[in-house]
């Protein structure tokens, strides 16, 4: 099984409102100077202090299942201007799939382009110009699927660093995290499903580069995702494989 990152052990996390599980962190304030290259280079910049929250919406998920992780911030005052969101998530590989499609942020119909690498956990989202953020606001939600053939038991996950950039340059926080929310994943039912590799719970491009992957000995499938990927039902994963599922994508074909 991969795991995109080395996971620390876990530390306090508590249960919110509602029944979600949820972890506050204390913004750590980072007031960057002109001369830093990647920060803001307006000198006058307001030493913003906001916070975290992360919370799962449901305590335990059934293999197969979905969960959803939602980040909201708070501030020490009303509001700020934002253009930019950079987040790092860490999170088990070998237990959760999702991508940019997955992720609503708030205004998304504002949003210029979102990206995510699910290999590297960055999160990228970028506005095509500034909105008001809005102290107690849900700054996104993230639509998690559990693998089929995900490990059972208690598994961690948490946004660890988060950005937050107004293109005036005069709005800048920064917060980092090391608390984890947590979930405990119940066996499911184990059904395959045809042409999806990464077992996301839909059958698209992202398929074919895992089997490609695969192929080229970029990525070990799990014996669950080999028997979605063998599409031609010969016994083995092949590029014979991805060319049927891109074909599926493409509407060429209707059914494996």
């Amino acid at each position: 099984m991969k795991v995109k990152k080395i996971m620390a052990a876990a530390l306090a996390f508590g249960i919110g409102l509602a029944g979600f599980w949820q972890t506050n962190v204390s913004a750590d304030t980072v007031i960057v100077e002109e001369d830093m290259e990647d920060g803001p280079e307006d000198s006058e910049a307001v030493e913003l202090n906001w916070q975290m929250t992360q919370r799962l919406d449901v305590a335990s998920c059934k293999q197969g299942k979905d969960v959803t992780l939602t980040v909201s911030v708070l501030g020490d005052t009303k509001s700020m201007q934002l253009s930019t969101i950079y987040a790092s998530l860490s999170y088990n590989l070998g237990v959760f799939a999702f991508g940019a499609e997955d992720i609503t942020p708030v205004k998304s119909g504002l949003v210029d382009y979102i990206s995510f690498d699910e290999y590297t956990g960055e999160l990228d989202i970028y506005y095509a110009s500034d909105i008001t953020l809005e102290s107690g606001t849900e700054l996104f939600k993230i639509k998690m699927h559990v693998l089929d053939d995900a490990d059972t038991g208690s598994t961690g996950l948490c946004v660890d660093s988060l950005e937050l950039y107004a293109t005036d340059n005069d709005n800048y926080v920064m917060i980092e995290n090391e608390n984890k929310v947590k979930v405990n994943i119940q066996k499911g039912n184990g059904a395959v499903l045809l042409g999806d590799v990464n077992q996301d719970g839909k059958i698209n491009l992202t398929d074919v580069k895992v089997v490609m992957r695969h192929c080229n000995k970029g990525t070990k499938l799990s014996e669950a995702q080999k028997k979605n990927a063998d599409v031609d039902k010969d016994g083995k994963v092949s590029l014979t494989d991805a060319k049927l599922i891109m074909k599926y994508c493409n509407g060429q074909i209707k059914k494996f």
